[in-house]
């Protein structure tokens, strides 16, 4: 059982406790139909206290808890909570069990020999049947076969008929190899338990490194964007968008950029050229092929400076940097620099 002192017992105990709910079902109806068919095998002969007293009482257990688990069915649960559940179903596996234990040795006392063997083989399928349901918590699992399952399957050996003997071996065995099944799967389930946390963990510190990203994206001076090898955008920040007067529900990651550069020229945001110069003059290879300023004037009036640069953020990506309204003083400034310098 898991610690709620622990990250991974606590996340432990909601899964056990969330999956033992969905089984409850059918590990008490397990046990009503199993009492309800030994009830039916037994003879007329055997007293009243046997054969409808004791398992009354018992099955009115069961309806007792199954009502219980039926409530929680839609309820959510902490991982203290869940402890509690858990430990409380422990306690019932004790009783329960060991209930019917003394009841089936108290009829192995009084029937004839030959319904022995049939009645041990109900009780000890509803007792397979009970240890499987609680699969999911070993020990509630664990406590089923070794104080119901144990017994009945030992009680066959003492006796002198060797079919019986070996029913009794036979069904000794059957509960090693549940137990050990029980055991890997649960291995099993506590790895996965782990990978699911790690991955939620890993989750979390992408989602927190995105919204990082994000805000010093769009808390930077100038407009940004990033397009891949085809052209299409990967990211771009609200300071682009505004710069270009484009409408940010209609600019998404992935869109082309002969697409941007038609929004562009509908917003009135476009270079003093045709778009066909312009794509033209976007994609040369001079351009393309290296880090570039450029003081560009837009149909709209305004000036800007765009910078294409070859940071690697992702193989292929080409960032665009755009700066808005370059007054004159800085257009000349940038323009002497962009100019080829005279070798000496």
């Amino acid at each position: 059982m898991g610690d709620v002192a622990d990250p991974l017992g606590r996340s432990l105990l909601v899964e056990q406790f969330s999956i033992l709910r969905k089984q409850v079902p059918v590990l008490y109806a397990v046990l009503l139909v199993d009492s309800i068919s030994v009830g039916l095998v037994l003879p007329s002969s055997i007293s009243a206290w046997l054969r409808f007293a004791l398992p009354g009482a018992l099955l009115a257990v069961c309806l007792l808890r199954l009502s219980q688990w039926l409530r929680l069915k839609d309820t959510e649960f902490t991982p203290e909570q869940a402890h509690h559940q858990l430990t409380t179903t422990r306690l019932f596996a004790v009783v329960l069990n060991g209930g019917f234990v003394v009841w089936i040795l108290a009829l192995f006392g009084t029937i004839e020999p030959n319904l022995r063997a049939p009645i041990a083989l109900l009780v000890f399928m509803g007792c397979v049947g009970t240890a499987y349901c609680l699969a999911s918590f070993p020990p509630a699992s664990r406590l089923t076969m070794l104080i119901a399952g144990a017994p009945i399957a030992t009680i066959l050996l003492p006796s002198a008929n060797g079919m019986m003997i070996s029913l009794g071996i036979n069904l000794l065995l059957l509960l090693a190899l549940l137990g050990r099944m029980i055991n890997t799967n649960f291995r099993s389930f506590v790895e996965l338990i782990k990978a699911h946390g790690r991955l939620s963990e890993e989750g979390a510190r992408a989602t927190a490194y995105a919204e990082r990203f994000d805000t010093a994206l769009n808390n930077m001076s100038h407009g940004l964007c990033f397009f891949d090898q085809e052209q299409r955008l990967i990211v771009c920040n609200r300071q682009y968008l505004e710069i270009y007067d484009l409408d940010p529900e209609v600019v998404r990651p992935g869109m082309r950029l002969n697409d941007i550069v038609d929004l562009r020229y509908s917003a009135g945001s476009a270079p003093k050229m045709s778009k066909g110069e312009y794509l033209v003059w976007r994609n040369s290879a001079p351009v393309i092929a290296q880090s570039s300023d450029t003081t560009v004037e837009l149909t709209n009036g305004a000036s800007c400076a765009s910078g294409i640069g070859l940071w690697r953020v992702t193989a292929g990506s080409q960032p665009t940097r755009t700066s808005p309204n370059v007054t004159e003083p800085k257009r000349r400034l940038l323009m002497r620099r962009l100019r080829p310098k005279k070798p000496k």
